[in-house]
């Protein structure tokens, strides 16, 4: 049985996410029930869905993918990838500084390791 098509996604997200149909899914992903059925009829899932769950519920993303590793990131176990959020930003007058807003567009993901060894991310 093929572990990353939509199907193996889905019984994943019931199991350890808790939407039970493919409805609730399709209301907390922001998408209509057509692109659920579109996914499921290519046997396939959107990485930005992954994403989208996985940093809604703390679940980890290759497993929820894949089913691959642990559903969840123990206590004691760093997670492998930083969520930085994304802001508008514009120029400031002065010192060439940004200043940015306060509403995050979104989040891009960097492995850990990486981003702890140029700072505080």
């Amino acid at each position: 049985m093929r572990r990353d098509g939509f199907q193996a996604f889905f019984e994943r997200v019931q199991t350890e996410i808790g939407l039970d149909t493919q409805s609730d899914l399709a209301r907390e992903l922001g998408v209509g029930r057509a692109a659920i059925s579109l996914a499921k009829r290519k046997d396939m899932v959107p990485p930005r869905w992954i994403l989208d769950l996985s940093g809604t519920y703390g679940v980890n993303p290759l497993w929820l993918e894949t089913g691959v590793g642990s559903p969840r990131f123990g206590k004691d176990v760093e997670e492998p990838f930083a969520r930085v959020p994304k802001v508008r930003a514009r120029l400031c007058a002065g010192g060439g500084s940004f200043e940015t807003e306060g509403q995050v567009e979104g989040y891009y993901s960097f492995r850990s390791d990486w981003i702890n060894s140029r700072g505080n991310p």
